[in-house]
């Protein structure tokens, strides 16, 4: 074993014991984000690509090439979660960390010199190995902790806000504010189509501040706001538009205190994701709809790419976002959706995908991590994140 062998033993001796202090001290401390449970693996992934090629391959130009862009993407993609350890770590841990980051590429030009050389060989076979078997342990770990028990959603933060509903671009609210543009241009459209004059009576279930039913209001449209939120009911009485036939209550989604049939159109605009038994309430709102009234609904559907960005990805868009805003549990696939709809003789008329437009206003908001006057949202045909619909006793479109 000569000196660069027994260098490469030495650094990689280090970066295992520092992933140990990292795993076995720190992250059982603090806890780990489903962004870390989910990126952790694929560090590792990324990591034993480059030491397999130095593993199993011959040292030709071309390989060597492929082996410098795994080992630059490698050493890339682990710094990933620095937007979660500015705000989750204290001192030593960023410590460890930055000793992490200077290593890691060290053992990486280390294994692939040796490659070169043509040594190493037991070296460079096992390192790749020892690798996987990690990483097999932390999949093991996210699999485990997908079956902990379930969160709840966290709806008691609505209570806090106070103006900052409407005048904050730092915290995860100025999301829900921005898309309820999006949504408010969705349900004009409909009752334009739907040939739905001013006389009709809106209730919007999970109205929050009024980001929906006081524009509704200011356009001649009577409009009744209900959130299981006091204050959110408050705030959005104290922003309602003069003289706009516009009321707001405190109300259990549950147990409605509204008269079978008592008005034209239901609004449940992002807020099935956040009861537990979406059933119930949709149960309740076909109750109180007319004969020929529709229910306008807006919700994210349960895949993998929802919840990276509807459940993980709100923290890095705003400095504020509070945990478990949304849980992944709680979201809807369609056919649920329309099943429960179904149930309540109310067939649906379209499904919408809807997602961020991907303009500089978006990409500013990721650098500052505040909610840019700009950023938008766009309707598409992909259900995937998420989707706006309507359904009622109609014939479909």
């Amino acid at each position: 074993m000569d000196l660069l062998e027994v260098g490469v033993v030495l650094l990689s001796l280090l970066q295992g014991g520092l992933m140990a202090i990292d795993e076995w001290v720190f992250h059982r401390r603090r806890g780990l984000s489903w962004w870390e449970l989910w990126g952790h693996p694929v560090d590792s992934f990324l990591y034993v690509l480059p030491l397999s090629v130095a593993a199993l391959a011959s040292a030709t130009s071309g390989w060597l090439a492929i082996y410098l862009l795994l080992c630059v993407v490698s050493c890339l993609v682990i710094t990933k979660d620095e937007w979660v350890h500015a705000r989750e770590c204290g001192p030593g841990e960023h410590w460890i960390h930055s000793l992490l980051f200077i290593v890691h590429p060290v053992v990486l030009g280390g294994v692939g010199t040796m490659w070169m050389q043509g040594e190493g060989t037991v070296l460079r076979r096992a390192l790749p190995v020892l690798i996987v078997a990690y990483a097999s342990y932390q999949i093991l770990r996210v699999i485990l902790a997908t079956k902990k028990t379930r969160p709840q959603v966290n709806n008691s933060f609505y209570e806090t806000l106070g103006t900052r509903w409407y005048d904050d671009d730092t915290h995860a609210i100025a999301l829900l504010r921005v898309e309820a543009r999006h949504k408010l241009a969705y349900v004009l459209e409909m009752f334009s189509k739907l040939h739905m004059s001013k006389s009709v009576r809106v209730l919007d279930i999970g109205c929050g501040a009024g980001f929906i039913s006081n524009p509704l209001a200011a356009q001649g449209y009577e409009v009744k706001g209900i959130d299981a939120s006091p204050h959110a009911v408050a705030i959005a009485r104290s922003y309602a538009p003069q003289h706009a036939r516009v009321s707001y209550e405190a109300q259990h989604a549950y147990a409605l205190q509204e008269s079978n049939g008592s008005f034209d159109v239901v609004l449940m605009l992002d807020f099935l994701e956040h009861v537990e038994n979406p059933r119930k309430a949709i149960a309740e709102a076909a109750r109180v709809l007319k004969k020929e009234g529709i229910l306008i609904f807006h919700t994210f559907n349960r895949t993998l790419l929802a919840r990276l960005l509807a459940v993980h990805g709100m923290q890095f868009v705003t400095q504020e976002c509070p945990s478990h805003m949304h849980v992944y549990h709680l979201f809807l696939k369609p056919r649920e959706l329309e099943t429960m709809a179904n149930a309540e003789e109310l067939r649906i008329g379209e499904w919408r995908g809807i997602r961020p437009k991907l303009t500089k206003a978006f990409f500013w908001s990721l650098w500052y991590r505040r909610v840019h006057p700009e950023f938008a949202f766009t309707f598409c045909a992909s259900l995937a994140v998420g989707y706006l619909g309507y359904c009622g006793k109609l014939k479909r479109a």
